[in-house]
């Protein structure tokens, strides 16, 4: 079952960093003031970005196991969890920069005010996780990573 589940995040982080890429250089062009190009760069970089580091952290969970490599791969989905919030913050960010007489600003917000709580409930809850998994305590660190990983699907 193993190389199923490495293929499984293999072919998922892909597809979630091509979507953030494809996302960020080809749907959101001309929708920023034209001031804000450097800015926009600046946030479409920093979504990517985290996005990679999110891909290969989930990529080397699903290598190391947690039975042989217990304190690495808890580390390693603190990293996945945490860069895949980051990469959503830079992705509010560039909606901070949209214009207010943009036709779509209104839909938008609710969709980003909504984002913006989803991932900001995620980062709280990987604290705990962290926290109770590195200090062996299994059962409550579990919990923790559950509730956090099914508010990321």
């Amino acid at each position: 079952m193993k190389p199923v589940f490495v293929l499984t995040a293999l072919m998922m982080g892909a597809i979630v960093t091509f979507f953030v890429w494809f996302e960020r250089f080809r749907l959101h062009r001309g929708r920023l003031e034209r001031g804000c190009e450097w800015v926009e760069q600046m946030n479409s970089y920093g979504a990517v970005g985290f996005s990679m580091v999110a891909y290969v952290s989930l990529l080397l969970v699903a290598v190391l196991d947690c039975k042989q490599y217990y304190h690495i791969h808890i580390t390693l989905l603190v990293v996945f969890l945490s860069a895949a919030g980051i990469a959503t913050y830079w992705t509010i960010a560039e909606y901070m920069l949209l214009d207010a007489s943009y036709r779509r600003f209104h839909r938008l917000r609710i969709s980003y005010a909504c984002k913006f709580i989803w991932v900001t409930a995620e980062l709280v809850l990987v604290i705990p996780f962290s926290v109770l998994s590195l200090v062996e305590m299994g059962i409550p660190g579990a919990i923790f990573e559950w509730v956090s990983r099914t508010r990321t699907k």
